[in-house]
């Protein structure tokens, strides 16, 4: 089952800093791979065959921006993710 993103980033060790044992904490590289355990990233062509797929290893959640979050508006939304990675692996074709 894929995890949202809330969870990949709870899972990661990130918590409110309600208190201030939390506010001490730090997210460890450890507990952010092990959360996400498999990262890809696939270009597909029109008829979703895959032409290529990227396998980050060890990625993680660097950053998460939520965007505006205007409530006077009916605009979409953006959410961006930024992650790091040690390397990568490029498969060409159907992995």
């Amino acid at each position: 089952m894929a995890a949202n993103l809330l969870d990949i980033i709870k899972g990661s060790g990130y918590e409110l800093p309600e208190t201030y044992d939390v506010s001490k904490q730090t997210i460890t590289k450890g507990e952010a791979v092990s959360r996400l355990n498999h990262c890809y990233i696939q270009q597909i062509d029109h008829e979703a065959n895959i032409i290529e797929q990227w396998d980050l290893i060890n990625a993680w959640v660097k950053e998460v921006n939520f965007g505006d979050l205007d409530y006077e508006s009916d605009d979409i939304n953006e959410i961006t993710v930024k992650m790091r990675y040690d390397f990568a692996k490029l498969t060409v074709g159907t992995p």
